[in-house]
């Protein structure tokens, strides 16, 4: 298998777009484009800021409940993210009835969120959430294809989302 050099553009290709359809709660997905990064430096980033939106707007932080009780959010938010050659994209996918509503409210929380990082023990939470999820991936036919892929196109091997060290450290 030979990789073509692949290079992504810094910029947003298009920062809006909407579809009307026949739902009964407008639903949405929100990025966050990140610089380029490839290989090693991509899969990292990709376990990192997956990390960083499950603390910041996981189904236990503050944001989350804030936003359900006001009626912004419901049980469908959910955040994750994507990897691939050239690009890693933490998203957060949900449906409300006004979705500009939580973009900005999104936007709040990251400049608080700069301001006033969370617990120690919140970080080590989710460390120990993400390692979990990785090793149960390992239990999932479908998974390991996936990390296999992931492994050949992003220069790493199968294994190396499990042995990040600062993932599985007690620190």
């Amino acid at each position: 298998l030979e990789l073509i050099p692949h290079s992504e553009p810094e910029k947003v290709a298009q920062h809006r777009t909407s579809i009307k359809m026949p739902v009964a709660k407008t639903q949405f997905a929100v990025g966050f484009k990140r610089p380029d990064a490839d290989g090693r430096e991509a899969l990292e980033e990709y376990i990192y800021y997956n990390m960083l939106v499950d603390i910041i707007f996981g189904d236990t932080s503050e944001f989350f409940k804030r936003m359900r009780d006001s009626g912004l959010l419901n049980d469908a938010f959910r955040v994750s993210g994507f990897m691939g050659r050239g690009y890693v994209l933490p998203m957060r996918t949900g449906e409300s009835d006004d979705p500009d509503a939580v973009l900005e409210e999104m936007k709040k929380e990251l400049r608080r969120f700069r301001e006033v990082p969370p617990d120690r023990e919140i970080f080590a939470r989710i460390k120990k959430q993400t390692y979990g999820s990785v090793v149960r991936g390992y239990n999932n036919t479908e998974t390991v294809s996936q990390y296999m892929m992931d492994a050949m196109l992003g220069d790493h091997n199968a294994y190396t989302k499990i042995n990040y060290g600062w993932i599985t450290s007690s620190r």
